[in-house]
């Protein structure tokens, strides 16, 4: 054997043992599910919460994976170098705010998301005295449209509306409806697909009461004018008491001399 062929199988054994380690040093794991729970508040705002459960061939890659986490910490940036996949599906890097990763580690093994929307996520179409109507914003979902709206096999996308909200008509894709509480829950399941995106949901409005109870103990306790209302007042109902009798029978009279024929 002349020197180039050692030359060769030294490359060659460096090269198979760099692969190695580095396949040692990645943990094997596989995505078999996905939720996204999307929690509205009254006033539009919204915080996604993105869960990828997670399975291991064995203990010791879910060791190795428990390790990777640690070096990953929290940062967003970290993981989506580790892995593109672990990153936000709702909105775009415009419309979302810091993303905090968390890796669950126990029964269930899950890579979490959380984030909130820099914008509210639906759109007032309808307002009256007494309620308002408003829209899912489809720009958010870009993430699920190829030409129709897909939500892929494995993969969850879940909607809880505002307390009080009574869901709209024609949702679409078909869903599933819960309630969490006082608390609308749309779900939908993949594989679903549809060529149109739609929800709506309608709020009611707090009625506000034309007098103010508080406002008007105040006026007649701390006002000059509200003194002589109420000394007024007073002075008025004595007299219908004590004068009770003689006003029952004048209106007796009255009555009974209206009443012949």
């Amino acid at each position: 054997m002349n020197f180039r062929k050692l030359i060769l199988l030294f490359l060659f054994f460096v090269f198979v043992s760099a692969v190695y380690s580095a396949s040692l040093s990645q943990p094997a794991y596989s995505i078999y599910q996905h939720d996204i729970e999307i929690d509205i508040d009254i006033d539009g705002n919204s915080v996604v919460v993105e869960k990828f459960y997670l399975s291991f061939q064995n203990e010791n890659d879910k060791l190795n994976f428990r390790k990777k986490s640690d070096e990953l910490g929290t940062d967003f940036q970290n993981w989506i170098e580790f892995n593109p996949v672990f990153t936000y599906s709702i909105g775009n890097k415009d419309l979302v705010e810091k993303t905090i990763v968390e890796y669950s580690d126990g029964v269930q093994n899950y890579i979490k998301l959380t984030y909130a929307l820099t914008e509210q996520i639906v759109f007032e179409s309808k307002e009256s005295t007494f309620m308002k109507e408003l829209v899912l914003k489809t720009k958010y979902f870009d993430y699920f449209y190829d030409g129709s709206w897909v939500i892929p096999d494995n993969t969850m996308v879940a909607i809880i509306l505002p307390a009080g909200a009574e869901v709209g008509e024609n949702i679409e894709p078909s869903a599933d409806i819960s309630s969490v509480g006082q608390r609308k829950k749309i779900i939908w399941n993949g594989y679903k697909t549809s060529n149109k995106l739609s929800l709506s949901y309608v709020t009611w409005k707090k009625i506000t009461p034309v007098i103010d109870l508080t406002e008007l103990i105040n006026f007649l306790t701390g006002t000059t004018t509200g003194i002589i209302i109420i000394f007024v007042s007073s002075v008025v109902l004595a007299i219908i008491l004590i004068k009770r009798k003689l006003i029952i029978n004048v209106i007796e009279d009255f009555v009974e001399d209206n009443s012949k024929f």
